[in-house]
């Protein structure tokens, strides 16, 4: 689970060798962004205004939209971690914390200091939360702006990110390579990305909730 989620190393303009950014990691995020930006939309301009009609509650559509991007988001990192588990079971390995060594010398990632809880914390919680925070703002600003406005911010969140180490920009949380707690001189604090996470679900809530009462989704069909 650690090599699918590391990430990359900080990107350093003055550095002597060629820097290569995990396409793999980009991949992944690129197709939940795409994910995301495909049934509500579709949804809403399609089935979805049958249900709005009938149930004369935009608050409904809007809430099981939520709760649909939440349970995608866990069924993305349930299937890796299922992945990780069986992967573990045919190697033998008996525990949740990966081999030191091996992490160190292929991820320079140091995990001799953590606890089972912590790493479950840091590998499992925080990227859960982090996406399910930027999979909401995406949907709100798909729904409220343009689909291809939504796409465009994530891929544009996740792209900067591989080459800007700034805190405010949410996909370097998500690069466990670049985490405080496998990389002693990195300023990327899960703690902090937490917090962040746990705002933007808020304002993408409160926000989406707000504006979709008056959207005009009938006219914007026509056009």
């Amino acid at each position: 689970m650690t090599y699918i989620l590391k990430g990359m190393r900080f990107y350093e303009p003055m550095q002597t060798d060629i820097y290569i950014p995990d396409f793999a990691w980009i991949l992944i995020y690129v197709y939940i962004a795409f994910v995301v930006n495909s049934y509500p939309i579709k949804d809403l301009y399609g089935y979805g205004q049958m249900v709005l009609i009938r149930s004369k509650k935009r608050s409904f559509w809007w809430k099981s939209k939520c709760i649909w991007n939440v349970f995608n988001i866990g069924i993305f990192y349930m299937i890796i971690i299922l992945n990780s588990f069986i992967f573990a079971l045919i190697s033998g390995a008996n525990r949740i914390m990966p081999q030191q060594s091996i992490q160190m010398y292929y991820n320079q990632m140091d995990v001799s200091q953590l606890t089972n809880g912590q790493f479950i914390f840091e590998v499992v919680v925080v990227p859960l939360m982090v996406t399910v925070a930027l999979s909401l703002l995406q949907m709100v600003v798909s729904i409220v702006i343009h689909p291809v406005i939504g796409f465009v911010l994530s891929v544009s969140i996740y792209i900067l990110s591989v080459y800007s180490s700034e805190s405010w920009l949410m996909g370097n949380y998500l690069m466990l390579m670049r985490n405080r707690v496998f990389n002693s001189t990195s300023s990327i604090n899960s703690y902090k990305g937490i917090i962040c996470s746990i705002f933007l679900i808020l304002v993408s809530l409160l926000t989406g909730y707000l504006r979709f009462r008056k959207l005009d989704i009938w006219t914007d069909n026509n056009e």
